[in-house]
């Protein structure tokens, strides 16, 4: 099939794109439909990164008299998601940029909570870790629910962290935001104090071998080598760590707006919706309810922070195992 780092000349797919399909697990002859399938963008006379929506309209229109339908609609759904991971860093996302979310494309189902991570299986990924970077990714990866562009896209000088535990600011597609951070604080605290360049703010937090910024290919990569070293039969990728927070978070009372703020969806995004849609959080509870049970009773799935201790002097959360308080 050729190098994916060096495709051939001409070629408007992003070898990073092919590389990150190949480390999700595609085959070759699917990564060949993306390669036929992107290069047909080529009638357009543009590259991809300068495409909007008027000239995916177009060549949409287009693809509707040269090919069959089924060939069609296969070219629009690998178009789709090459402009989701171009525009958006996000290969397993769940919105698309402007320029193609009105693209019918045959859609996907939604995906259901036992599709999701547990807090053990999470829990699991990070213990199975060699690296302190490893561990700390998978732990900030999760509570922070961040698209795999923004958590990579992390520096030093983006962390913050306070007597409550810690934030993070990233920059995504909405802008600017802080996440809270609890769980993950101690994990990150022990990963920076051996990163390799820890006095300079500017230096990204995931640091690769070769002392750059992590790809989001060896991130998968990561997560599928400590599901397999950990006994996880689901396919584990970067985007079921946000999908799985955001399914624990709504199933526990975060609101739409809320969930808005923390995942940094657009005010128009039915996101949130459709997680608090999935959780099934209002009609387990007006069942139970009607049975006289009391819904707060019990918090399944959810990682309270109960495992930790409180340091006796200071009274601030410490994650089970902490010899010392992180304050």
């Amino acid at each position: 099939m050729g190098d994916l780092r060096f495709p051939a000349e001409g070629c408007l797919i992003e070898p990073d794109f092919l590389i990150e399909l190949k480390a999700n697990g595609l085959k070759a002859s699917s990564l060949k439909n993306y390669r036929v399938a992107v290069q047909s963008l080529s009638t357009l006379g543009k590259d991809p990164r300068g495409m909007d929506k008027a000239d995916l309209v177009r060549w949409s229109a287009e693809l509707n008299d040269r090919c069959a339908e089924s060939t069609a609609k296969r070219y629009r759904t690998c178009v789709k998601r090459y402009f989701k991971w171009l525009k958006n860093g996000d290969l397993n996302g769940d919105d698309y940029p402007q320029c193609v979310e009105w693209m019918e494309s045959g859609g996907k189902k939604r995906r259901l909570p036992k599709e999701i991570l547990s807090l053990d299986e999470i829990e699991g990924l990070a213990e199975v870790a060699e690296r302190l970077r490893d561990e700390a990714l998978v732990w900030a990866g999760y509570e922070s629910g961040c698209r795999s562009g923004e958590l990579l896209g992390l520096k030093i000088r983006d962390v913050e962290f306070d007597g409550y535990g810690g934030q993070i600011v990233v920059d995504g597609k909405t802008g600017e935001r802080r996440i809270r951070l609890v769980e993950s604080v101690q994990h990150l605290k022990d990963w920076l104090s051996e990163h390799p360049k820890g006095s300079d703010p500017d230096a990204p937090i995931w640091l690769s071998r070769k002392g750059g910024s992590l790809a989001r290919w060896s991130w998968s990569r990561i997560l599928k080598k400590l599901a397999e070293k950990g006994g996880i039969v689901k396919r584990v990728h970067p985007h079921l760590l946000r999908h799985s927070r955001a399914t624990h978070l709504a199933a526990h009372g975060v609101n739409e707006a809320q969930l808005r703020e923390i995942f940094g969806w657009t005010r128009d995004s039915n996101m949130p919706a459709i997680y608090v849609h999935l959780s099934g959080r209002d009609t387990d509870t007006a069942i139970l309810n009607l049975y006289g049970i009391d819904s707060g009773s019990e918090k399944n799935g959810f990682y309270s922070g109960s495992k930790g201790s409180k340091c006796p002097r200071c009274g601030k959360s410490n994650p089970e195992g902490a010899n010392f308080c992180n304050g």
